[in-house]
């Protein structure tokens, strides 16, 4: 599977709906935020969509940066009037996070404490919640650095400068539940977990894993669970990515040798048309389609 990207020349291929290109694919796999929603609401065209997709047969998977196991995913789209019949399955990268963090099936995670300082809103809390850890109050007393988001839409990095430059004096490792920079609240773009964490690593940190799209590991599990809900192996030419971000869905696409969608509803939401190949180029990605709604 394809590892390296290379820029190249890309040839607009714009589409005005899902369907016109369904017929190609087998497996879809789904963003959230900026595709499905805009972080208050579904997009107008969404539920339809789903409703479509699944009456040709399409396995859907949900498959989102979101710092929390599936759940409480669901749950969410559940409130939005997105009922969870209208998809197959749900991959988060709060999920890997947590299998991460109980596994401890890697050289980075073993070498970790049982002590963390969590930064981001109670709500994440499930991510290690179960777990052997304990969070604690005072960066001078933890392990780790745990990385799920913001405490508020309003907040920048900067609000982080003080407990990032503890923690880099101590040479604290950190895990990052959410690799996204930006995510659109109506008609807002905030701050994610994948922000503060590169704070953390302008300053000089280097002992920090990051979870989530563009990574190929959160892909390949995504496609697993619909390879189960089909009861078969789907080849990679049969699924499809739909997502906002050049950096994490697009990025991730190319790299694990699938087909994707960009769509103009999340976080490039301004970009005029006639700076679409640039703005691909300066991303070194190629995606396969562009749509101009969300999910349709």
């Amino acid at each position: 599977m394809p590892t390296e990207l290379k820029k190249q020349n890309v040839a607009l291929n714009e589409i005005e709906s899902l369907m016109s290109i369904a017929d190609k694919y087998d497996v879809i796999l789904i963003d959230v935020w900026g595709v499905t929603h805009n972080g208050v609401a579904p997009f107008p065209k969404a539920i339809a969509a789903y409703e479509k997709l699944k009456e040709m047969g399409k396995t859907l998977v949900i498959l989102s940066n979101a710092p929390r196991l599936p759940g409480i995913t669901r749950t969410r789209l559940s409130d939005m009037g997105i009922d969870d019949t209208l998809f197959d399955d749900v991959m988060t990268s709060g999920l890997e996070c947590h299998e991460a963090l109980r596994d401890r099936s890697n050289a980075f995670y073993q070498k970790l404490g049982t002590k963390l300082f969590h930064i981001g809103p109670a709500r994440d809390r499930t991510v290690f919640e179960g777990l052997p850890y304990v969070s604690v109050d005072s960066v001078d007393d933890a392990d780790f650095l745990l990385i799920t988001g913001t405490d508020g839409w309003h907040f920048t990095t900067d609000i982080y400068n003080e407990c990032l430059g503890q923690a880099h004096a101590r040479n604290l490792p950190a895990v990052c539940a959410n690799a996204d920079e930006l995510v659109q609240i109506g008609e807002q773009l905030v701050i994610c977990a994948g922000a503060i964490a590169e704070a953390y690593c302008a300053l000089g940190a280097n002992d920090v894993y990051i979870h989530g799209k563009p990574d190929v590991s959160l892909f390949e599990k995504a496609h697993a669970l619909a390879n189960i809900n089909r009861g078969e192996v789907v080849p990679l030419s049969r699924v499809l990515m739909l997502g906002d971000s050049l950096a994490t869905d697009i990025r991730g696409s190319n790299r694990y040798g699938i087909d994707c969608v960009f769509t103009l509803s999340g976080v490039h939401a301004e970009v005029a048309p006639e700076m679409w190949t640039e703005l691909f180029e300066s991303y070194q990605v190629t995606p396969t389609y562009v749509m101009r709604d969300g999910i349709a």
